[in-house]
């Protein structure tokens, strides 16, 4: 069930409201979702809400929400809007990501050492700022420094939630009146962590607010930590709240080296309890895109195949090749994926194909073939590249990367719908899914435009 949401919803969404924190649980016809509090559940409604219903539809269950701490239904009386995800030693949780099961090495051993730090020091911390492109371990550091602090400071209050929940109960809360409800959340916290701080970007009253957390925070020795997917200075603050960052602590996470690549998968694949034979791991390495996330998804997808068509078989390249094989953008068993290739060389071939001019697309117009073209073009550095919205937005010249997301929401939609196009010459007719499939063989093929 996971996988097939995982499919509707797109990797990105699903990491975001699915991949900690959230469980979904089978039973008696029932898909229910039991998320942290009331918010996160009615976020995960509003974000995710359709394509559950639709793929529960599929199995004739229907969906309930439910919150983990008190297994209240969504429509019990649930805490006031805002409140962002709590951890604290006297509520028992799901298991989260550990600091002992973070692989280190040189492109992470700086951000690792930092993480470390602010969980254990006794020492006063400055703010931290981790940063680094998506899928390379930033949300498994926040959660790490969050289980280990936890833990050496037994009942201490610790908060730790998403930008995005952030700026939805801050909305919410401006909505019903409720600021003084909206920042009690944060009061007494002794840790804070915020995911994908970037979100705040292009957001003034957010960050105005952000600045008043962050300053309330550090008035009474509270450590706080933000993950971004770009450094601070890139992000779109505004210059207040930039000038309030410059003076954290901004570390970097690049994407796994090679020796550590190989680690990585050693690790997680000891975590399945699979074996792997000679070669198998440096062929996973080689197919797999640069982040750890796409790390674990080829073993997620080498573990799935191995288990079904040979229980108990140790894994070997034949095996590996076999399963992903079946992984979007593999060519075949002896030709692993290409590399994440340049935004450039995607806007290049998306503009070709649908005889877009590169100065239309970056300028304003809104002619239906330049918005196809831009909404392909996110799609595609979205799939193929492991680059931000923010670093997307740029390569295109847009003035914000939230025109960006709008862009990709919208051309997902018409993916889901099956929308069909007639657009003649090589591209022919086809439904916005193929074309999207046909660019990204066009991408990876070593013949290029023809």
């Amino acid at each position: 069930m996971r996988r097939r949401l995982a499919e509707r919803v797109g990797d990105e969404r699903f990491q975001r409201f699915f991949g900690s924190g959230t469980r979904l649980d089978l039973s008696d016809r029932v898909l229910t979702v039991v998320a942290d509090d009331r918010f996160a559940a009615d976020l995960i409604d509003r974000r995710c809400g359709r394509e559950l219903r639709t793929l529960a539809a599929e199995f004739g269950m229907t969906v309930v929400y439910q919150v983990d701490a008190q297994e209240r239904p969504r429509h019990a009386p649930a805490p006031q809007a805002g409140r962002p995800r709590t951890q604290t030693r006297a509520r028992p949780r799901v298991r989260r990501r550990r600091l002992d099961d973070f692989v280190v090495g040189d492109s992470n051993r700086i951000a690792h050492a930092a993480a470390v730090r602010t969980a254990e020091s006794t020492e006063t911390c400055p703010p931290l700022i981790i940063h680094g492109g998506c899928g390379v371990g930033k949300t498994h550091l926040l959660d790490g420094i969050a289980e280990r602090y936890g833990r050496l400071n037994a009942g201490a209050k610790t908060v730790v939630t998403t930008a995005e929940t952030f700026v939805s109960g801050f909305v919410q809360a401006v909505r019903a009146g409720e600021m003084s409800s909206f920042r009690a959340r944060f009061r007494g916290a002794a840790l804070v962590c915020i995911d994908d701080a970037q979100v705040f970007a292009g957001k003034a009253s957010t960050q105005q607010e952000v600045m008043h957390t962050l300053d309330q925070l550090a008035a009474s020795g509270a450590r706080i930590v933000l993950a971004c997917d770009v450094p601070p200075d890139s992000a779109g603050f505004d210059r207040r709240l930039a000038s309030r960052l410059a003076a954290c602590l901004s570390v970097r996470i690049s994407p796994p080296e090679a020796e550590l690549r190989h680690r990585i998968i050693r690790h997680k694949v000891s975590e399945r309890g699979l074996v792997l034979e000679a070669g198998a791991c440096a062929l996973i390495a080689d197919a797999a895109g640069p982040s750890v996330r796409d790390l674990e998804g080829a073993i997620v997808q080498v573990e799935a195949m191995t288990r079904l068509l040979e229980p108990g078989a140790s894994v070997d390249r034949t095996s590996v090749a076999r399963a992903l094989h079946l992984r979007r953008g593999m060519a075949g068993p002896s030709e692993p994926r290409n590399r994440p290739v340049a935004i450039e060389r995607i806007i290049d071939e998306v503009c070709g194909s649908l005889r877009v001019d590169t100065g239309e697309l970056f300028g304003q117009g809104r002619h239906r073939q330049v918005v196809l073209a831009r909404g392909l073009i996110v799609e595609l550095c979205r799939r193929l590249t492991n680059r931000s919205y923010p670093e997307i937005a740029r390569a295109m010249r847009r003035p914000n990367h939230s025109s960006v997301i709008t862009a990709h929401n919208r051309i997902r939609e018409r993916m889901r719908a099956e929308e069909r196009l007639e657009l003649g010459g090589a591209i022919g007719t086809r439904s916005i899914a193929e074309l999207a499939d046909w660019l990204e063989s066009r991408i990876h093929s070593p013949i290029g435009h023809g």
